[in-house]
């Protein structure tokens, strides 16, 4: 009798278990998996300035206070390249697009009269801030930067109705007033008289290592700027340019074009660095970009071609490669 009892036991114990169990898991609520936090900004503003047609070696033969002192204050490279093609507007909007020339479409150097704004192909940089709340600035010594001023995109701007403007000086201090009345969340500020002199004096001619100095006063209207506006540990400044150039020219196939300088100083960033000590990393004009999307927590966007320069972060390793380039 006692050995029928016992199957029958077991199983009413199986039973309660159940029950129990069920009743338990009923009770507990039930929690859906949470997406991962998007990651912080290293920075709410960037600064972007370029010094059109500064060739790195004429940068350094000149008298540059400013700039040097940015050096000290932050990360940088004399050997990063622009575009093959190394001509203006095409550099520059691989600067601001990620991309290459053939990719964003702009490929010749001037506006022609009558035919309307070519825009690039991809979106610039103002455009993928402004997606993200970020307001935008542009200031330009050259009328053909309206390309990268596509409708919507430009908050705060003055790009000079004449062909070409060799006032440095000029553009500086609107940028500079912009900047102090509505920090922008990125700005570009294009100074253009080192390539005029360039192509009316010559390459590393003491008239252009002057413009190079005359830069440089303009530069410190904009650090000023952005110190009177309490964004000086906010705010990732970059100082570079779009090509350089030998005699009176500059253009493809000649890497006295082709080489720039490319100096970063912002929050996080190593001070009194260069970027060099990566003997992978061979920096892009088009790593602006993403540098620049990488501290204001900007997704890149997957046709970008251009990498952040992650080795200028402090805490990064710098002995295994980033954004290497062979």
């Amino acid at each position: 009798m006692a050995a029928q009892r016992k199957p029958i036991l077991i199983l009413c114990l199986t039973l309660l278990c159940n029950v129990l169990l069920l009743s338990r898991v009923g009770a507990e609520p039930t929690t859906q998996p949470t997406a991962a936090a998007p990651p912080a900004p290293l920075a709410h503003h960037v600064v972007i300035i370029s010094i059109d047609g500064c060739r790195p070696d004429v940068l350094l033969r000149a008298n540059a206070p400013t700039i040097r002192d940015l050096m000290k204050r932050g990360s940088f490279t004399f050997w990063a390249r622009t575009t093959d093609i190394a001509i203006t507007l095409p550099s520059h909007t691989s600067m601001m697009t990620g991309v290459p020339p053939e990719i964003h479409g702009i490929l010749v150097n001037e506006e022609k009269p009558g035919d309307p704004i070519p825009y690039p192909k991809v979106p610039t940089l103002f455009e993928v801030a402004k997606a993200r709340g970020y307001t935008t600035a542009l200031f330009s010594t050259k009328r053909k930067f309206d390309t990268l001023a596509r409708p919507g995109s430009i908050d705060w701007s003055f790009i000079a109705r004449e062909s070409t403007s060799p006032d440095d000086l000029g553009i500086a201090t609107k940028a500079a007033d912009a900047i102090r009345q509505h920090q922008p969340g990125v700005t570009m500020v294009h100074l253009g008289n080192c390539d005029i002199v360039g192509h009316t004096v010559g390459w590393g001619s003491p008239a252009q290592i002057a413009a190079v100095e005359q830069a440089d006063t303009a530069i410190s209207k904009v650090i000023q700027a952005i110190h009177d506006a309490t964004m000086d540990d906010d705010t990732l400044i970059i100082v570079t340019s779009d090509h350089g150039g030998a005699g009176l020219q500059h253009g493809a196939n000649d890497m006295r074009s082709r080489y720039i300088p490319w100096i970063a100083v912002g929050p996080s960033v190593r001070k009194n660095f260069d970027i060099t000590l990566s003997r992978d990393l061979y920096p892009r004009t088009e790593d602006t970009f993403a540098t620049a999307c990488y501290f204001l927590a900007i997704p890149i966007p997957s046709h970008v071609v251009g990498h952040p320069i992650l080795q200028i972060v402090q805490g990064r390793e710098l002995l295994t490669p980033v954004s290497a380039r062979h």
